[in-house]
């Protein structure tokens, strides 16, 4: 349950970055893909050389590395279907 309230938590941060930015839904896209980019690599780091900064047992740092890709999966999703009008163009 509480992955699906990812979801619109989500939406809102990808429209507050948009709206406090006056990003075009094609450049808050690439902000998105810069954030988390940036995010997933600091994580990912922390995780493999220092995971003790995370104060969780070993197995609780699958269930933080699982639901960080869950958020960069669903706001790179999202930000792209917002961005689509820009992206995908027809003749």
């Amino acid at each position: 349950m509480s992955n699906l309230l990812t979801v619109p938590v989500v939406w809102l941060t990808i429209e507050s970055i948009a709206r406090i930015g006056k990003l075009s839904p094609l450049k808050t896209l690439v902000a998105i893909v810069i954030l988390n980019f940036t995010a997933t690599l600091l994580d990912g780091v922390a995780i493999a050389w220092f995971p003790s900064i995370y104060g969780l047992p070993a197995p609780a740092h699958l269930l933080a590395a699982g639901w960080l890709l869950w958020f960069v999966g669903v706001s790179l999703y999202l930000s792209l279907m917002m961005a689509r009008s820009e992206i995908f163009v027809s003749d």
